[in-house]
C-alpha cells in the first residue's frame, strides 16, 4: 500500500468478504453496503479514490454503480464549465 492508498487500512468494510460487496442488481445487498460506508471514517478517500481510478464496478464511497456514473457525469461537467469560465470559451 502506498502513500494514495493508506486510507484503505481504515475503511470500514475493510475484512469483509466479497458477499458485503454485492451484485448491481442485488438492491438489499447494495442497502447494506451503503449502511456500512455511512460508518466508514474515509468515505471520501474512498469516493476520490475510486473516481481518480475509474472504477466501474462496486460501492464506493457509499455510491452505487448507478448513483457513481451520475456523479461522474456531473463532475465531469462541473468541470467543462470551471473551465471555459476560466478560458472564457464556452467549448
Amino acid at each position: 500500500m502506498d502513500a494514495s492508498t493508506a486510507w484503505m487500512g481504515s475503511a470500514a468494510c475493510i475484512g469483509f468478504s466479497g458477499r458485503m460487496f454485492p451484485d448491481p442488481s442485488d438492491t438489499s445487498g447494495i442497502a447494506d453496503a451503503k449502511l456500512l460506508c455511512d460508518m466508514c471514517p474515509v468515505r471520501r478517500e474512498c469516493l476520490d479514490w475510486a473516481v481518480a481510478t475509474n472504477q466501474q464496478h462496486g460501492i464506493w464511497g457509499g455510491l452505487s454503480e448507478d448513483e457513481m456514473h451520475r456523479f461522474r457525469r456531473a463532475l465531469f461537467r462541473r468541470r467543462r464549465v470551471e473551465k471555459a469560465k476560466a478560458t472564457g470559451s464556452l467549448f
